[in-house]
């Protein structure tokens, strides 16, 4: 018995790999919801005679398509020696990892260090807000001052409040780092 699969990633280059084992469709992150509606409407159609047999599993994907007011994080806590402090999202300019540490930076130019992973904070804060730029940072939109284009196909990215690290978007990200500018 084969599964129908429709894969979801970051990188473009395995879509080709992707159709040779017969998948439903291939999906770029971040996941845009009409595509995914696309996507699970194309599976519907290919295969209506098993929908029945499977339709626990695909009603489970149409309700979460309908949460459209997902609850995203709306504030962070930070502590500040014998101190907790509250940020709220939207006065984050950007997230960043160093010495196996987690920081944000929020719009006063505060450094503060949260409790989270990168990877944790990436599934916690709005994707129309934040993108996750490389391994070591996640930026709100109106954090980016500049964007310049860098060595095969990747972009330099200077944010703001400024930091003394160059951060690189890779090629393979480019793309979607533009696409997710240009809503």
């Amino acid at each position: 018995m084969t599964c129908p699969i429709i894969f979801a990633t970051a990188y473009e280059k395995y879509a080709i790999q992707a159709f040779e084992v017969n998948s439903i469709d291939y999906l770029l992150k971040p996941v845009q919801e009409d595509r995914l509606r696309q996507a699970l409407n194309k599976y519907s159609a290919l295969n209506q005679s098993q929908v029945a047999g499977r339709s626990d599993l695909y009603d489970e994907f149409k309700k979460l398509l309908s949460n459209k007011n997902k609850n995203y994080k709306s504030r962070f806590l930070c502590k500040l020696g014998n101190k907790i402090k509250s940020i709220p999202t939207e006065n984050i300019a950007y997230f960043y990892s160093a010495n196996k540490m987690t920081f944000l930076v929020d719009n006063n130019q505060q450094r503060l260090p949260v409790n989270n992973t990168l990877d944790e904070i990436d599934q916690l804060i709005d994707p129309d807000s934040f993108f996750r730029v490389n391994r070591k940072f996640i930026s709100h939109y109106g954090a980016i001052a500049e964007i310049h284009p860098y060595f095969k196909g990747r972009l330099k990215l200077k944010l703001s409040p400024h930091i003394e690290e160059d951060i690189v978007v890779s090629t393979e990200k480019s793309p979607i780092f533009k696409a997710w500018l240009d809503r």
